[in-house]
């Protein structure tokens, strides 16, 4: 069995129980050139997963969100990254961004312990800021450090695009990029058109009693014949 395909689908499953459960604290949308303390982000019922990529520096996850705060099923970018390198990554830097609204911050839920970093070590790295470049298309994350062997926040980028394309993804540390990740980004073509979210549906009292009434028959029918 897959273990990487395990911990990607648990990480994406602990996400969304997470944006779901937490309730959100909206700032002022990030401008071009702006920058500031990251939000506390939280998505809602319905949200649907359209895309994960699990590469060996990052977890990243688009998902087509309900209570996105531009638009209902717009896209928010998510991304776990996972310290691989020997030096301290002191930003990450989404790319392409240019010409989008955008809501930059970090579900609540986590920051603590956890067990969906894939290297090993199971303490997150926070974020202190968030910025974006002037001309609007760099979105950075900037950490205190993220220790080499460490995991970050799942940093996420809430946007008011519908679509997206492949893109990319900077580790930035001391010394310049440390590594470009392949990505995800915005894009204002239709290619990839979002689904509708379909809620989980919640089984009615009259179908619990269907099932609990079938299920004692069959109990009542075993013991009939072993009589």
């Amino acid at each position: 069995m897959n273990t990487r395909y395990i911990k990607n689908t648990m990480w994406a499953s602990a996400l969304f129980i997470a944006l779901t459960l937490v309730p959100s604290v909206w700032a002022d949308t990030i401008a071009p050139g702006g920058s500031g303390a990251p939000d506390v982000i939280s998505g809602g019922v319905g949200e649907a997963i359209l895309a994960t990529m699990d590469t060996a520096s990052a977890n990243i996850t688009v998902l087509s969100d309900p209570s996105n705060p531009f638009c209902a099923g717009c896209l928010d970018f998510n991304f776990l990254v996972q310290n691989t390198s020997a030096e301290t990554v002191t930003q990450i830097a989404g790319t392409s961004f240019a010409g989008f609204l955008t809501d930059v911050g970090v579900p609540g839920g986590f920051g603590g312990p956890g067990t969906f970093c894939e290297i090993g070590v199971v303490t997150f790295s926070g974020v202190s800021s968030v910025s974006r470049s002037a001309d609007g298309s760099a979105v950075n994350f900037n950490f205190s450090g993220i220790p080499a062997g460490e995991c970050s926040v799942p940093p996420i980028i809430q946007t008011n695009a519908t679509s997206f394309t492949t893109g990319t993804l900077s580790l930035i540390g001391a010394s310049g990029v440390i590594e470009t990740i392949e990505s995800f980004e915005p894009t204002a073509s239709t290619s990839t058109p979002i689904p509708t979210p379909t809620p989980t549906s919640t089984p009615e009292p009259s179908s619990l009693l269907l099932l609990g009434s079938g299920l004692l028959g069959m109990v009542g029918l075993r013991w009939k014949q072993n009589v």
